[in-house]
């Protein structure tokens, strides 16, 4: 057997010190329902997040540190702090991926397609988690021209992923976002 190649190597030290300055209220969740609909909704906020964050920042792509409270940390992949000019273009380019007129689909694709799509775009972390996946085709997501495998429920209705916030925290951000009660 084939040893796995090695992910590609992320920063050892994540900085996630301003996380315990954060405040914010969460709605409690009363019944799986509600929390089923927040979690796709996290899920679907993250995945635009994602495609928003390679609009704004082409040939850079964030990395999703932990989840927080009502939101989750991200940092630039290699690391990069952002400025705050660049904040706020990552909160015009997610809110345009919102509210926008490309649709959030979700549909399957041939393995082959999609590992080709991975590999032009040198996700090579992604491409290592794949081979964890022996589904053909795969699940993926789409909004634009940024494309992902599914691991978890998405939401399609792209209203309800607003409102959010960004705010600057240490070398990344954190995205926040209402939970939803019944």
């Amino acid at each position: 057997s084939q040893e796995p190649t090695p992910l590609k190597k992320r920063p050892s030290l994540v900085d996630i010190s301003g996380l315990k300055d954060m405040k914010g209220e969460s709605i409690p969740i009363e019944s799986t329902k509600a929390f089923h609909l927040s979690q796709s909704r996290q899920a679907s906020l993250l995945f635009v997040t994602c495609a928003a964050y390679e609009k704004a920042f082409p040939g850079r792509t964030v990395n999703t540190v932990c989840s927080y409270k009502d939101g989750f940390y991200c940092q630039d992949y290699e690391s990069q702090k952002l400025e705050e000019d660049d904040f706020n273009k990552l909160r015009t380019c997610l809110r345009d991926l919102i509210t926008g007129p490309d649709e959030l689909k979700l549909f399957k694709m041939p393995r082959k397609d999609f590992q080709e799509y991975l590999q032009k775009k040198g996700y090579e972390d992604k491409l290592q988690i794949l081979k964890l996946h022996r589904n053909d085709p795969i699940d993926v997501a789409q909004i634009g021209d940024f494309l992902d495998y599914i691991l978890e429920p998405l939401m399609t209705e792209k209203s309800l992923l607003l409102p959010f916030e960004i705010n600057p925290v240490g070398k990344g951000f954190v995205v926040r976002y209402p939970l939803f009660s019944n």
